[in-house]
């Protein structure tokens, strides 16, 4: 393979994984950021297949998780091995994909490597697939919150029933003074005069 498009290749590959990371822990990075960080994987894995072999080892992998992780921002110990954690699933996820396609290509499999070459049209197929996880796992998460953030609230008085959506607000304190249960504030002008305190 040229190495000019072994280089393309491992980039788009590696920029689909770390945006996939970022996706799966809500985070932004900046875009320099993430092609540093791919770029620099790419160019490791380039010395790798061409010069010094023993960099794919599996003893030489955990720097390249490393250096993926650090593309995206985080706060301690813990924030980069989240961070690891995200973009090892990231890229078994794009990874299993790419495989995938290439192999109802036509490609098959030996030793652990993809036998008979990647077509052009399979490569696209397949950064194309990937391209949409990352919008497809903020969707999922942004569901997750949202329906985590909100409750529905029913209300029966004087024979009407009344729905309402109330926001789960963590700054918001107010406590039903019997039970100490959580209050949910409501405004609505036909209960409004049945307010007292």
């Amino acid at each position: 393979m040229i190495i000019e498009l072994f280089l393309l290749d491992e980039l788009l590959l590696n920029l689909l994984i770390v945006r996939l990371a970022a996706a799966l822990l809500s985070v932004r990075p900046p875009l320099y950021r993430q092609m540093g960080a791919a770029l620099l994987s790419a160019l490791t894995a380039a010395l790798a297949a061409y010069l010094w072999p023993w960099l794919a080892s599996v003893w030489a992998r955990p720097l390249l998780l490393v250096l993926m992780a650090l593309a995206l921002p985080t706060r301690g110990v813990r924030g980069f091995v989240l961070a690891m954690g995200a973009v090892l699933f990231s890229t078994l996820v794009i990874g299993g994909a790419v495989f995938a396609v290439a192999l109802l290509s036509g490609g098959g499999s030996s030793g652990g490597f993809i036998e008979g070459g990647i077509t052009l049209r399979a490569a696209m197929i397949s950064f194309a697939l990937a391209s949409f996880l990352p919008g497809a796992a903020r969707r999922i998460l942004r569901r997750r919150i949202k329906n985590e953030t909100c409750v529905r609230v029913v209300v029966l008085h004087k024979g009407v029933l009344r729905s309402f959506v109330g926001i789960v607000d963590t700054g918001n304190t107010l406590a039903e003074p019997l039970s100490s249960l959580p209050v949910v504030v409501v405004r609505c002008r036909a209960l409004e005069p049945y307010a007292k305190l």
